[in-house]
């Protein structure tokens, strides 16, 4: 199997390939030749053709992100994809120093390569769509609550003290990390500022300040997906009367749009409680993490 650097041209036949991976369910098909422009991206052909793609990003000088590796469905279980990792992985102890990171869903082939490679586990979280355009018990309320016993409140990242609390809650919840849809760079409070700034935030106040908040956000002009982090909180103050506003925010401010979302697990009874499923296939998300050295 020979490996090399993904051109343009690639774009139209990696996009075929992966069609017929999740029934079509990949964010590749949207966005391969943006990921190919940014550079990273390698494919793996076998006698001329192409049967792999996978791509090493850099997030940082010191922080990389391993993502989209993906077989031709014809080729699984020929260990191809095992080949591709490892291939990658010698393009990160080449190139890098720092931290690698990486997430994948617990029924993906993969699973087992962090073990092998020097990776541990640092997060798991259960993977929910919550397809709130074809159901409605969220009610007809108002967002912003007239009960004031709710303590909610719909603002944004100018509010003081509430970029150092989602900032806590990345600590708490996400080891650290900021998961946006399948990468999950480290949280810092630059990178928050600029993912999250101008975004509805929905917020629970208490006496003593937050008790909760929940981000809403997209990574596309034109979403398709929307995605909740981080999400923070007491399991007290995150509960159905809180989702429930959320799921009336993000239809207000994202109309025809359902969220698909990683869950911190404690708060997962809430999200069942209006409605959000649990997805198939995609149970459970991994993170990884390898230290490498100098």
């Amino acid at each position: 199997m020979r490996f090399r650097s993904a051109r343009p041209d690639d774009a139209e036949t990696i996009r075929q390939m992966v069609a017929r991976i999740w029934e079509g369910h990949d964010y590749l098909l949207e966005s391969i030749e943006r990921r190919i422009a940014e550079g990273g991206v390698f494919i793996a052909e076998l006698d001329g053709r192409v049967v792999g793609v996978t791509r090493l990003r850099r997030l940082a000088d010191d922080e990389w992100w391993l993502e989209a590796l993906r077989i031709d469905p014809d080729q699984w279980g020929r260990g191809l994809g095992r080949e591709l990792h490892e291939f990658t992985m010698n393009e990160l102890r080449n190139r890098g120093r720092g931290v690698a990171r990486w997430a994948t869903a617990d029924t993906n082939r993969s699973v087992p390569f962090a073990a092998d490679s020097g990776f541990r586990k640092i997060l798991s979280m259960p993977f929910v769509h919550w397809p709130l355009n074809r159901l409605a018990p969220l009610g007809v309320r108002k967002v912003i609550s007239p009960d004031a016993d709710d303590g909610l409140e719909v603002t944004d990242l100018d509010e003081p003290g509430l970029l150092e609390y989602l900032l806590r809650g990345c600590l708490e919840n996400y080891a650290g990390l900021f998961p946006r849809e399948w990468v999950f760079p480290a949280a810092t409070p630059e990178r928050l500022r600029g993912l999250l700034a101008g975004r509805p935030i929905l917020v629970r106040r208490g006496p003593r300040g937050f008790r909760a908040a929940a981000p809403l956000y997209s990574d596309d002009a034109e979403p398709s997906e929307l995605y909740i982090a981080p999400l923070v909180g007491s399991t007290e103050a995150v509960d159905g009367t809180f989702v429930r506003a959320l799921g009336r925010l993000a239809r207000r401010e994202y109309p025809g749009v359902d969220i698909w979302s990683h869950l911190p697990i404690q708060y997962l009874p809430a999200f069942l409680s209006a409605g959000c499923r649990r997805e198939t296939g995609f149970n459970w998300i991994y993170a990884y993490e390898l230290r490498l050295s100098p």
